[in-house]
């Protein structure tokens, strides 16, 4: 009978086999390594810049008119209820993150600033200002898709509540343009709305009060009138009626690049040729062993 001997061929190498191997055949793990290395710098190279620009806003309710106005809300809500209006509610700046990242409004903001043929300028024809005809042309849906999920980042400081909306773009000036101009046509958007809430409010309410004898109830609707009359004066006035800007955006530096990030690229890199030739080594010693 044979006995199968410790360092048996269809053995797993040991950490110190692993390691002579490793030194044995350093000259081919050394060339792994700048491969990988080299390949990971290629990639770099070949790979547009992508820059990042930020604007920050926080919710421009002030103190006074947040104090003021929930005040009256409180009070008269119930009524409003009643007579079938509905009061703005009090720093709710939930509506705008909400609507800034819609397909929606981000699907007009494309097309109210013609920017289809730059998110997608391998399918568009410069000369003759059309869509290649061996191109698809793309929806409007799929550009709002694509800038939502690739382009536009808003993220908000819960404990600050201030909130940061970014552009993600290879054009870095594009870039801050784009950001600078969502906050501006965020505002009117919702500067608009609040104006035609107001107007088709106090429409009603003129006529709610022709058609009401109580003098309490005529008081109370005066008071709710008041209020939508200063929240159609503010839609009016307030240019930055959602949200205030801390600091517009800007045009981020040459070398400010969001993506691709080099040093992590050269990191990951940099591991994935010392996995790769340590792998090789490693087979490289078991066939020496088994021969």
């Amino acid at each position: 009978m044979s006995t199968v001997p410790p360092n048996s061929d269809d053995g797993a190498l040991t950490l110190g086999e692993l390691l002579r191997g490793a030194w044995t055949d350093r000259y081919w793990l050394l060339g792994i390594v700048i491969a990988a290395l080299l390949l990971t710098a290629l990639i770099v190279l070949l790979t547009s810049p992508v820059y990042r620009a930020t604007a920050i806003v926080i919710p421009a309710e002030s103190k006074q008119q947040t104090e003021g106005l929930g005040g009256l809300i409180g009070q008269l809500g119930g009524v409003a209820s009643v007579v079938g209006i509905d009061l703005p509610a009090v720093g709710n700046h939930f509506e705008s993150l909400a609507l800034i990242e819609s397909r929606g409004f981000i699907a007009d903001f494309i097309e109210r600033h013609k920017l289809m043929p730059i998110l997608y300028p391998d399918r568009w024809d410069t000369e003759a200002q059309r869509w290649h005809s061996d191109e698809r042309e793309p929806s409007l849906d799929e550009a709002a898709r694509y800038f939502a999920d690739h382009v536009l980042v808003v993220a908000e400081d819960k404990r600050t509540g201030v909130i940061t909306i970014s552009v993600e773009f290879h054009d870095r000036v594009l870039a801050a343009t784009w950001a600078n101009g969502l906050v501006q046509d965020l505002n009117a958007e919702l500067r608009r709305r609040a104006g035609d809430e107001a107007q088709r409010a106090i429409a009603y309410l003129n006529e709610h009060m022709d058609q009401t004898s109580s003098v309490e109830m005529r008081q109370v609707l005066y008071k709710i009138m008041e209020n939508q009359l200063r929240s159609q004066m503010l839609s009016n006035v307030q240019q930055e009626f959602a949200l205030k800007v801390i600091d517009w955006a800007r045009p981020p530096g040459q070398d400010e690049i969001a993506r691709p990030q080099k040093l992590l690229l050269g990191i990951a890199g940099l591991l994935v040729g010392v996995f790769i030739g340590l792998a090789v080594t490693a087979s490289r010693s078991l066939r020496r062993r088994r021969r």
